[in-house]
């Protein structure tokens, strides 16, 4: 038996809190953890806050529930889903590229994060091995090193995405 989060049998969540646990997960994205205590910082504390809650109410759970209505209505992935959807309402099933937009968008998005997490490798990396910096000098001279060094990023970047390969094989 499977480990996955994903039921193989009904190609469905085994439980409702795996499935809510990811769509969080998703939702909220590495953006926001990594840039959240910099932006609250700047941008006024606790009132960024009320805006940045108010924000992922009005605009992120609207259209994780309009994914969600049209998913479940188009039984298929987010292309099929939309133009499903859209020739039941009689209009183009052009419609359709709109989900090939998104999936595309993803894929776009995920290169990002595989670069900024093989960074983060690299600089693990290089604390563990030479300790903390302690100037900002030192901290620059780092970046500037790891940019320099085509090979070293694309190390860390493949040892990340064979890491993220592994967990989502697993499901865990």
């Amino acid at each position: 038996m499977s480990t996955s989060a994903v039921d193989e049998e009904t190609e469905g969540w085994k439980t409702r809190s795996d499935f809510i646990l990811a769509t969080i997960g998703a939702t909220i994205g590495v953006g926001s953890i990594w840039k959240f205590p910099y932006e609250m910082g700047s941008n006024g504390g606790g009132a960024f806050v009320l805006v940045y809650l108010l924000g992922l109410v009005l605009v992120v759970v609207s259209l994780m529930l309009a994914e969600f209505a049209i998913g479940n209505r188009g039984r298929g992935d987010a292309a099929k889903s939309i133009e499903a959807v859209a020739s039941e309402e009689g209009v183009t099933r052009r419609w359709g590229l709109f989900g090939l937009l998104g999936a595309a968008t993803s894929f776009l998005i995920l290169t990002f994060y595989a670069v900024i997490g093989g960074w983060t490798l690299a600089y693990a990396y290089h604390t563990l091995v030479n300790g903390l910096a302690d100037e900002p000098g030192a901290l620059t001279s780092r970046f500037d090193d790891l940019m320099a060094s085509l090979g070293r990023m694309s190390f860390f970047q493949v040892i990340f995405i064979v890491a993220v390969a592994m967990v989502v094989t697993r499901g865990a």
